[in-house]
């Protein structure tokens, strides 16, 4: 890895600071897209009880409406962007030309910089939109997670 001083470490800026404007209006949901529908959700063969029950009482109800849509686009919701934007959304996006050069490609490849999160990673993106969707449920309680 090159640092900073060492000759070939050029990052090139793509995108600014974060700024509301800059923050996508909503997710991109890939599951409509895919070459085939996706097989449902199924317990696995055992004596421990159905984890898709458990499921249907602990996860969010905007979570699971999420997992059902079949639109492209989900909007995000506005306060949610502010957070976003509030917290480093978006993150920094870097041309990798050193490595291009490495790798001989004529490809473009761009660095995602989530280590300049307060938290060093994406973890936020899922944390933030399901404590936003638990307040509007009336959840009182809540456990995130973000399946990393």
């Amino acid at each position: 890895m090159q640092s900073r001083e060492q000759p070939g470490w050029s990052p090139e800026p793509v995108a600014p600071g974060p700024d509301l404007h800059d923050v996508p209006m909503s997710w991109f949901n890939i599951v409509p897209n895919l070459p085939a529908p996706l097989p449902p959700a199924r317990d696995p063969e055992d004596a421990k009880g159905s984890r898709l029950e458990v499921q249907q009482r602990i996860r969010l109800d905007a979570m699971r409406a999420q997992d059902a849509a079949t639109d492209s686009f989900l909007p995000i919701p506005e306060r949610v962007r502010q957070e976003l934007a509030g917290l480093g959304r978006p993150t920094p996006l870097l041309r990798a030309r050193a490595l291009e050069e490495y790798l001989d490609t004529p490809a473009r490849i761009y660095l995602k910089r989530e280590d300049v999160l307060p938290t060093g990673s994406f973890k936020l993106n899922s944390a933030v939109t399901q404590a936003y969707f638990a307040a509007q449920q009336g959840v009182g309680t809540l456990v995130t997670e973000t399946g990393a």
